[in-house]
């Protein structure tokens, strides 16, 4: 998929995930729906870092360790920084807490996962709106960044 049309599905992720938050999360409340809504902000900056890693003509294939340190070697350049990463690592923990949680449950507006040792991962309203915030901010700098590298051609 070229480096333009992961941004398209980037931003078509994102458009999902802020439809579920102001309309279905808002009309049920249901706390279950915020770990759609972090699946698919997730899928949004996956997108978005596979298009810059396109852009560097860089294959991103593999796990997400392959991909992570490949756009760690190329995000200092692109202008991407420590704050980009951490983000990114930060929604893959939530995605593998999940995949790896045998217990989960809603309590007091949040979802919450425990790992086999009962250590929590709470995932809440206020998490997801600043999730969606920074991956808006991470889109508009891979855009920003693609659009740059044209320019120069």
């Amino acid at each position: 998929m070229a480096a333009f049309d992961e941004l398209v599905d980037a931003r078509k992720r994102l458009a999902v995930a802020e439809s579920m938050i102001t309309k279905t999360y808002s009309l049920s409340h249901d706390p279950k729906i915020l770990l759609a809504v972090a699946e698919d902000i997730y899928a949004a900056l996956l997108s978005s870092v596979r298009a810059v890693l396109a852009a560097s003509k860089k294959k991103a294939r593999g796990d997400f360790s392959a991909i992570f340190a490949l756009f760690r070697d190329v995000s200092e350049e692109h202008g991407f920084g420590e704050d980009d990463l951490s983000l990114l690592q930060a929604l893959h923990k939530v995605i593998s807490e999940h995949e790896s949680s045998p217990v989960e449950f809603a309590r007091k507006g949040s979802f919450v996962m425990c790992d086999r040792n009962y250590r929590c991962e709470v995932l809440s309203l206020g998490d997801m709106q600043k999730y969606l915030f920074r991956v808006r901010l991470f889109i508009r700098k891979a855009e920003k960044m693609l659009m740059q590298r044209d320019t120069k051609k």
